[in-house]
């Protein structure tokens, strides 16, 4: 979907060796996650929230393309942040408070919620907005395909998931879509 809002919103032209890429790797991140089998239980309303999902992360996109010429990424992480923490601490507050003081505030329970504000929430939306401003939206949501690989890989060394012939076939397919798909974007 992103090289339809690409041409939409920038005129930006995509080629169709990167439409190939795309939908190469496509398929394989649906290797990835699909069971042997083509095993996927489908629920109406998560289909409806992931749409949801694709039309923001596609808008996100559009919109820090738009603020990368204006501003610097940190300024716009800080900012992006910034209201999230505000969005977020009124529902912490009515819904979440009272199990907090209930209780305590441990440590070790305290270090995961730290690492995700890092690593998820500020380090990798850094990469990621300066990523767009240097590469646009196509190059840099076509390279985001390759995520499920690193989930993958890390859920087999730290947790110990077991990898199967489809999900390596699916992590060898993506690696191939992202590889044609930039393909041409690097001789252009």
């Amino acid at each position: 979907f992103t090289p339809i809002a690409s041409y939409y919103f920038f005129k930006e032209k995509i080629s169709l060796i990167n439409f190939l890429g795309i939908i190469i790797s496509i398929i394989g991140v649906l290797l990835v996650v699909l069971k042997p089998g083509f095993h996927f239980k489908v629920n109406l309303l998560g289909l409806l929230f992931l749409l949801w999902a694709i039309l923001s992360a596609i808008l996100y996109s559009v919109y820090v393309l738009e603020l990368s010429h204006k501003y610097n990424v940190y300024t716009i992480i800080l900012v992006q942040n910034f209201l999230g923490s505000l969005m977020f601490l009124p529902l912490f507050l009515i819904f979440d408070l009272k199990k907090l003081l209930a209780t305590g505030i441990v440590f070790n329970g305290f270090m995961p919620i730290l690492e995700l504000s890092i690593f998820a929430s500020t380090l990798a939306f850094m990469f990621f907005t300066y990523g767009i401003k240097h590469l646009g939206i196509v190059r840099a949501n076509l390279l985001a395909n390759a995520i499920p690989i690193f989930t993958a890989i890390f859920s087999f060394l730290v947790i110990g998931e077991k990898f199967t012939w489809f999900n390596i076939l699916g992590i060898i397919t993506v690696i191939i879509g992202v590889s044609v798909g930039e393909m041409n974007t690097r001789n252009s």
